[in-house]
């Protein structure tokens, strides 16, 4: 009982200055166990279809739902700034947005289904969030669609074999990507995100790819496809530059899929978000 409370007042003191509305829906829907949004979400092949369409595809997930409330995260520090595009993000987003908006399927489970399998502290949170800021008649990607090797093999490769990519990740992705990766697609640049604390290279990595556009200004916008797994500030990018008439993938870990042929990734990101 003594560290149930010393958790309860831990957690009180981190956002009570941040964002002390999120606390007092936390209490009031944290002993709801039937608690659910009902979330509308667009199947993989909708969503591929959209892709292929030319919009841009940008993933909201637990770390970015606490960047919201005042947060850090172990791969990127809170910032005002952050806080507001992801804000900006998520009430722009409607059915003609240049962007798809993709948040997890967990969002449409009760509180009592997220206990059973240990997700209840990780996904309340956007439950509460979706509630607060999302629009529940338009429809949402699948976050983790990316994860699902199959929405690659079966469903967007051929198409981004057909555009010039610009890629931004980490070093070790990216030299992952060098051995497995280039031969098969044409790449344009390849382009470091840094970690931890991706936003203190947000102006850099876009100055960058802005370098990278205008050296290759003959060639159609459509035919170019922005892909990026930088964190939150990824989603800051692909924001940006879909609101520039740029394709912009957010990939987040699901980048590994272009050069993993073993590993499920989606059952490892079940496994760890446990």
């Amino acid at each position: 009982m003594f560290n149930f409370f010393k958790k309860s007042l831990k957690f009180i003191f981190r956002y009570l200055i941040n964002d002390p509305v999120f606390i007092f829906k936390y209490g009031y829907y944290y002993f709801q166990k039937d608690f659910i949004v009902k979330a509308n979400f667009l199947s993989l092949e909708e969503t591929a279809k959209q892709i292929e369409s030319g919009k841009s595809f940008i993933r909201l997930g637990d770390g970015e739902i606490s960047l919201l409330h005042g947060r850090s995260i172990h791969y990127e520090d809170y910032k005002t700034e952050i806080k507001k595009v992801l804000i900006e993000i998520i009430e722009n987003y409607t059915g003609k947005s240049k962007y798809i908006l993709a948040i997890p399927k967990f969002v449409n489970e009760t509180n009592w289904e997220l206990k059973k399998i240990n997700f209840f502290r990780c996904w309340l949170p956007l439950k509460i969030e979706f509630k607060r800021r999302f629009k529940p008649y338009l429809f949402y990607a699948n976050a983790h669609a990316f994860y699902i090797k199959d929405f690659f093999d079966k469903d967007l490769i051929a198409y981004f074999k057909m555009k010039k990519l610009i890629i931004l990740t980490t070093q070790k992705n990216i030299e992952r990507l060098k051995d497995h990766f280039q031969n098969d697609f044409n790449i344009l640049a390849f382009i470091e995100a840094k970690e931890p604390n991706p936003f203190d290279w947000y102006e850099k990595n876009k100055t960058q790819i802005f370098d990278i556009l205008q050296k290759n200004k003959n060639i159609n916008k459509n035919d170019i496809i922005i892909l990026i797994s930088a964190g939150p500030t990824g989603k800051m990018l692909a924001f940006y530059f879909s609101n520039l008439d740029y394709q912009a993938i957010d990939l987040g870990h699901g980048i590994e899929q272009l050069y993993n042929n073993e590993r499920d990734l989606e059952k490892e990101f079940n496994t760890i978000k446990r």
